[in-house]
């Protein structure tokens, strides 16, 4: 850590990376990449395209984004919420997030500066005996029946790789979401105890 410097956590969701045997990147070479750009105490979650690192300024999605399709060679898309953003997304979780097991449960997270509304403007059609969603800025929390095959296949959810938005976002299943709440609580222990 660099010293008498104020650094900011970031959590960074990237698009695409290592999905359906597609763009595959190891995460030794991803978290290697965000060092060579100086930024520090840089980690993953397992193969998810997620990473945990520090740095001494704000980010900027796009530039990072750039910054890594020029290093890997990959059309990168990169999300970063700091772990103060985090944090308080988790705080107002509605109750229902990720808690019916019979029910898949995403968050969505929006790359580019589109509008968001071209997704929320679907959610006052929600049947929601089989789906439910909450939007918190440019965040979508969406749960949808998933063992009733029948009752997934008439939610808004199933239809949403068809839809145009659907390239502008990066998605996250509430066990990995869970992942990283997690390790931002555990950094935050840690570094209270040192």
């Amino acid at each position: 850590m660099k010293e008498g410097v104020d650094m900011i956590s970031y959590v960074g969701f990237i698009r695409g990376l290592n999905v359906g045997g597609k763009n595959k990147v190891a995460m030794s070479d991803l978290r290697f990449e965000f060092e060579q750009l100086n930024y520090q105490s840089v980690s993953t979650i397992g193969n998810t395209g997620v990473i945990f690192f520090d740095s001494d300024k704000e980010v900027e999605n796009n530039t990072l984004s750039r910054q890594l399709t020029d290093k890997l060679g990959l059309e990168i898309k990169i999300v970063c919420l700091t772990f103060e953003k985090l944090l308080k997304i988790k705080s107002q979780l509605p109750d229902w997030w990720n808690q019916d097991k019979e029910w898949r449960h995403n968050v969505l997270f929006l790359l580019d500066e589109i509008d968001i509304s071209h997704l929320t403007n679907q959610i006052p059609t929600f049947d929601e005996s089989i789906e439910k969603a909450f939007v918190m800025d440019e965040t979508i929390f969406w749960a949808s029946a998933f063992t009733e095959r029948k009752d997934y296949y008439r939610s808004q959810y199933s239809k949403l790789m068809k839809h145009k938005v659907y390239k502008h976002v990066t998605i996250r299943n509430g066990n990995t979401l869970n992942k990283v709440f997690n390790k931002i609580e555990e950094t935050g222990e840690k570094m209270s105890h040192s």
